[in-house]
């Protein structure tokens, strides 16, 4: 009964281009906004362009033409929910528009929201009993009173306000999902007080109440559910949610365990279950809860309830490493519910190369932390740093942490929840705030976190090498998840600086030490030799300056030169850094390797190193690994380099020399396998 038909995007797109040259001839402000919409659609990019003009809306609410824009795309993504909403808000200011109101209930219908659905179509028809499109009206009303009527069956409703009770708990429903909190309060106060006993609208405030922040409202709520039905599987998955949430995970467990073992004939059981698993991260009990389902037949439905199944199993599977049925259930979820933003942006994660994924996340951050909580402890770093006049005070930092969750110590308690299961916002916050609080708590939730094979690989190495810096975890070789796989990677238990090292040159020596090394860069040996040898002329001892020269020699063929060079600085400065790893790569291309380790191992052992001191040292032990064909540990140091120094031009080589090696060292173990007899 919607006035929209299936439009194409031709069609859509021309609707846009009309409006958009009206408005241009009327030079509207939002004109611009309407314009990146157009170009989105014309890329299929729906839910881009809803973002854009929804972000419009909030900054300049109530605009028609942005409203009915946005309209058209809620209809072409089937999101009805949304959809009504806007249809709403413009019959706030349409009340007289006859199509808005056919479309809001047939917005309803397609919503699931058979009760508000019929209300609206019979309220039409009082008010334009000759309008072209009654039949329709009329027709869909005679199928939609039984099945109206069904469903008010078995509701505690007083038999003559059935209808009206139940449009009012379908706004509460609606209000659930629109994010219009007060409001669902302000329907559930009512609902109870006409009906006492309606457990649905007690559960419903519960939610709400715990989105408003009010924590202790939501728990007497579903408390006040559970004394009058002890198994309302509703009441006590929110219960085990909300003390979770609340940081009291040890009481959380006593309605966890009275909820696993309920059956029910309802169909919102199964989603319902798996919510709630996927908070605690029991991945097995949502996969249970899922092939249940499914011989309950549940699954073949199209509901939004059915879809949240699919993507709750699908982070389950994902999690257990089967990544491939995860991709399945992801789009198994947006055949049922087109525009399912958890689904689309998991599915997306998942076309990453291992090791680049974020995912996968059953929810984001804004269902464990509420927002208005997260913009307070932001607004208390910036008011610190407002008053300490310094952007990179991280002692305020800590200091203004530490008080805010002295306030609010169920937070931190979400640290290693978030670190295991959150998506990359909730990750990131996991990661600041436990950074920031440095108690023993928080470092085993990094430890925790990056010794897992959740995140992308670059968060768990960099976690790993600053607790390595703190002595928290050993420096050398640790097991970690890289690139899809449990590999040893050697830790880097240094800080890295830019800060300059050594005494300064006089400005006349370093023009000539950086024309030198240009010239190097650049494959001129000889133009080299001769800057590095003017600078030597003024300061004869500096072991850097002979090194430089060595290389000159090296640029040029001159090898001989060049080693001899190496040794005779080594000789003089032992402890000089390049100097050593100089002399491991000449014991190396030697054959002598465990000289080589023995040249580098002292390195190893500084606690702060200078960029180039560590790319010296990264190359010097790639280059010692190849040649001891030990590739996966070459594998490991090169992946420190590309993690600090992303652009270094030895990466591709050895990358190639890398993938090259690898290949023949399996090649070659095929044929030491001993063959059968």
């Amino acid at each position: 009964m919607s006035r929209h038909s299936k439009a194409t995007k031709k069609q859509l797109q021309d609707r846009l281009l009309k409006r958009r040259q009206t408005r241009e001839r009327q030079g509207n402000a939002w004109f611009d906004v309407v314009r990146e919409a157009d170009r989105l659609i014309g890329r299929d990019e729906g839910r881009e362009a809803i973002a854009i003009l929804t972000k419009f809306d909030e900054a300049h609410p109530g605009r028609p033409e942005v409203l009915r824009l946005l309209l058209d795309l809620y209809h072409e993504t089937h999101d009805y929910g949304p959809y009504c909403r806007v249809c709403q808000r413009l019959l706030a200011k349409e009340s007289g528009n006859r199509p808005l109101h056919l479309m809001l209930a047939s917005g309803y219908l397609a919503a699931e929201r058979p009760v508000l659905a019929l209300q609206t179509f019979r309220r039409y028809i009082e008010r334009w009993p000759d309008d072209p499109l009654i039949e329709g009206a009329r027709e869909t009303i005679v199928l939609l009173e039984p099945a109206v009527e069904d469903i008010l069956r078995t509701a505690p409703f007083p038999a003559d306000q059935k209808l009206e009770l139940g449009a009012m708990h379908e706004e509460m429903l609606a209000g659930i999902e629109w994010g219009d909190y007060a409001r669902v309060i302000q329907l559930g106060e009512t609902l109870l007080q006409r009906s006492p006993g309606f457990v649905s609208a007690m559960n419903n405030m519960s939610q709400a109440y715990s989105q408003l922040g009010r924590a202790a409202d939501a728990v007497a709520m579903t408390q006040r559910v559970l004394d009058q039905e002890p198994e309302n599987f509703h009441a006590l998955g929110n219960l085990s949610r909300l003390l979770l949430l609340g940081g009291r995970g040890d009481e959380a467990e006593e309605p966890l365990r009275r909820l696993r073992p309920i059956q029910s004939d309802s169909c919102e059981l199964w989603s319902k279950k798996a919510e709630v698993f996927s908070f605690f991260g029991d991945d097995q009990a949502i996969l249970d809860v899922f092939e249940q389902a499914k011989e309950a037949g549940y699954t073949t439905g199209k509901s939004p309830d059915v879809a949240l199944l699919f993507h709750l199993a699908a982070v389950a599977s994902a999690r257990r490493g089967d990544w491939r049925r995860a991709r399945q259930l992801w789009r198994e979820a947006l055949n049922r519910r087109p525009g399912f933003d958890l689904a689309e942006d998991n599915l997306a994660d998942s076309q990453r190369p291992d090791g680049q994924r974020q995912g996968p996340w059953a929810y984001g951050i804004e269902y464990w932390i509420r927002r208005e909580t997260i913009d307070e402890l932001l607004k208390a770093f910036d008011d610190s740093k407002t008053r300490h006049d310094d952007d990179d005070d991280d002692e305020a930092s800590t200091l203004v942490a530490r008080r805010f969750f002295e306030q609010r110590p169920e937070i931190s308690k979400l640290v290693p929840l978030l670190l295991d299961r959150g998506d990359e916002p909730g990750r990131q916050f996991a990661t600041r705030l436990a950074w920031l609080l440095e108690t023993s708590a928080m470092h085993g939730a990094l430890r925790d976190f990056c010794l897992s094979p959740r995140g992308p690989d670059d968060l768990r190495i960099e976690t790993a090498n600053r607790l390595s810096q703190k002595g928290l975890l050993p420096s050398g070789r640790v097991r970690l998840w890289i690139e899809g796989e449990w590999r040893e990677l050697e830790l880097m238990g240094f800080e890295i600086t830019e800060e300059p090292i050594g005494s300064p040159h006089p400005p006349q020596v370093e023009e000539w030490a950086f024309q030198g090394m240009e010239a190097v860069k650049r494959g001129d040996g000889k133009a080299a030799e001769t800057l590095f040898q003017k600078c030597l002329e003024i300061e004869p001892d500096r072991p850097e300056l002979l090194n430089n020269l060595a290389a000159a020699y090296h640029e040029q063929g001159r090898t001989n030169e060049s080693d001899a060079l190496v040794r005779q600085i080594h000789e003089r400065w032992p402890d000089y850094f390049f100097g050593r790893t100089n002399m491991a790569a000449i014991a190396a291309h030697a054959g002598r390797y465990d000289e080589a380790e023995a040249l580098l191992d002292p390195l190893r052992q500084r606690k702060r190193l200078h960029i180039t001191e560590f790319s010296a040292l990264c190359l010097a032990y790639i280059q010692l690994f190849i040649a001891r064909r030990n590739f996966e540990a070459a594998r490991s140091w090169l992946g420190m380099l590309k993690q600090v120094v992303p652009d270094h031009p030895a990466i591709p080589k050895f990358e190639q020399s890398l993938t090259l090696g690898g290949a023949i060292g399996r090649l070659a173990g095929l044929f030491r396998r001993p063959r059968g007899k």
